[in-house]
């Protein structure tokens, strides 16, 4: 106690002192806050959407970021953070996001596997990122549409399948953390695709709710196999991967004659 009085017992040290104690009231404030910040990743679509404005009803502060991994400039995203009023960046991850996710999906099939490239993006990339600019934007939480919900138990947080059976989205996310997934929230975990559509009509949404939406690879558009061949042809490919090719389709073509001559289960 007398230390603090001696601190304010000289201009300098009073001048010192207020900036402490205002200091410290801006961290307090800053930690109360970012309980309440949520960053949501989006798309722009249906789900992102819907996912902001059930957040916001819940009384977070929304921040969006929208990933830029390929094509054009996310405008959707734009406009919409404009409506609902709420932060909003674009981080370009154009040149990482192709030289790992896209870079592994064609090597995979390269090396006649078939890639799954959702479930390698959301640990390495997607939720890395995510993390990252919740940080640097002092958000708490972080949020996307995925259909799926968690649980605490024994101390740990399991990743469970949402309700909707048709658009479970939980074998996705089955790679990351639990650092990670503490900060992790699933709105539409309860909810499935045609009730996220009804609750964006009755929000004012009625062009976003009948939108429809992509069953795809994110960064293809159109049929994957042309996606491929323009790839591999910007990629130096040696003999022997060629042969590796040429090899798994023989083994594909030899698995499927060999089916009707046998009730075993095949694997491919």
């Amino acid at each position: 106690m007398n230390a603090i009085f001696t601190l304010f017992s000289t201009p300098y040290g009073y001048l010192m002192g207020i900036l402490y104690i205002c200091t410290n009231a801006i961290i307090r404030c800053g930690m109360k806050e970012s309980n309440k910040r949520v960053l949501v990743g989006m798309s722009g679509g249906i789900d992102s959407t819907a996912t902001c404005l059930m957040l916001q009803e819940q009384g977070y502060e929304i921040v969006g970021v929208t990933m830029r991994v390929w094509g054009d400039e996310p405008q959707d995203a734009r406009e919409l953070a404009a409506r609902m009023g709420i932060e909003h960046y674009v981080a370009d991850e154009r040149i990482p996001f192709k030289d790992t996710i896209v870079r592994n999906f064609i090597d995979e099939y390269r090396q006649g596997r078939t890639p799954n490239p959702c479930v390698m993006c959301n640990p390495l990339f997607k939720f890395r990122v995510l993390t990252e600019w919740a940080d640097r934007l002092n958000c708490g939480w972080i949020a996307t549409g995925h259909y799926s919900r968690l649980e605490e138990r024994n101390g740990n947080v399991y990743i469970v399948a949402g309700d909707d059976e048709k658009k479970d989205q939980s074998y996705f996310l089955w790679r990351l953390g639990q650092e990670v997934l503490r900060r992790c929230i699933f709105p539409l975990g309860n909810y499935t695709k045609l009730k996220v559509r009804d609750y964006l009509h009755d929000k004012g949404y009625e062009a976003k709710a009948k939108e429809g939406e992509s069953m795809e690879v994110c960064f293809i558009k159109g049929d994957y196999r042309d996606f491929l061949r323009e790839q591999l042809s910007l990629i130096h490919i040696s003999e022997p991967t060629r042969l590796g090719m040429i090899s798994y389709a023989v083994f594909c073509l030899k698995k499927k004659k060999d089916k009707h001559k046998s009730r075993m289960p095949s694997y491919a």
